[in-house]
């Protein structure tokens, strides 16, 4: 501890945040639109196109999660159910099951 400087007790450390340059707030700094085209422009051809098919390959993926876990939710309620699947084609008078 330097003897110069006085001593800060927990109380007024609370009250007073130390200032920190790092979270200083942004005032002069361009928006994130322009630093991506700023980005855009300096990437090469090559990496564009991976870019663009990294994006899309990841939007299919989304999708075909979306499919999937739509496929999976009806089979699970058969198993939670089962006389539901007999009952639903009764009501729409098919013949449903074992009928000998």
């Amino acid at each position: 501890m330097i003897r110069n400087q006085p001593m800060r007790h927990s109380r007024q450390a609370a009250r007073q945040p130390l200032r920190d340059p790092a979270h200083a707030p942004m005032t002069d700094h361009p928006p994130l639109s322009a630093l991506l085209r700023r980005l855009w422009a300096h990437l090469p051809a090559k990496r564009r196109f991976q870019l663009v098919a990294v994006f899309g390959s990841m939007l299919a993926s989304g999708f075909a999660e979306i499919v999937s876990l739509a496929a999976v939710v009806p089979f699970l309620s058969v198993l939670a159910d089962p006389e539901r699947l007999w009952l639903h084609g009764a009501r729409n008078g098919e013949r449903v099951g074992r009928h000998w």
